[in-house]
């Protein structure tokens, strides 16, 4: 009894441990020159020498690196709106996925969601601004910890 006692609590530790939920990764997802590269490019809105590297080499527009993302992504991460619309004009993958399950627009940081292919910034004009104080100190609020969450995720990204 102790023996099938074992054996039941072994299986179910096995089968906990096995993760099949996560997206396997993809063989041709790799940290090389040219993702880094592209993201320098992206990260610091060098619009001009991404538009170079595309009409060179177009088929860098999907090239992921090794945590599945690519241009595409760091462009939404980035709030880099010209790059956005230039990196889907060359036909880059709204629908990819990397390794979290995310798709690029999940990493918006400026960007609105992509209606079509037509990616806009909101505009401060935009934003409600009713005179409403508990609303101002959520939106202060907000602000403040999403801009602390950009300088941790850019702190990660330059180690």
């Amino acid at each position: 009894m102790k023996f099938l006692f074992l054996l039941l609590s072994l299986c179910v530790i096995f089968i906990s441990c096995d993760d099949t939920s996560a997206p396997a990764k993809n063989d041709d997802w790799a940290d090389t020159d040219m993702t880094t590269h592209l993201w320098r490019l992206i990260s610091s809105h060098d619009i001009k020498g991404l538009k170079q590297l595309l009409e060179t080499q177009p088929d860098t527009v999907n090239v992921r690196s090794g945590d599945g993302r690519g241009a595409l992504f760091w462009a939404y991460e980035y709030g880099n709106e010209d790059a956005v619309k230039l990196l889907l004009a060359n036909k880059a993958d709204p629908e990819i996925r990397d390794v979290h399950e995310n798709l690029p627009v999940d990493l918006d940081e400026g960007v609105k969601k992509v209606v079509g292919e037509k990616p806009t910034i909101q505009d401060d004009d935009e934003i409600d601004d009713d005179d409403d104080d508990e609303d101002d100190d959520d939106d202060e609020k907000f602000e403040a910890e999403a801009a602390q969450a950009a300088a941790g995720s850019a702190a990660k990204k330059e180690l």
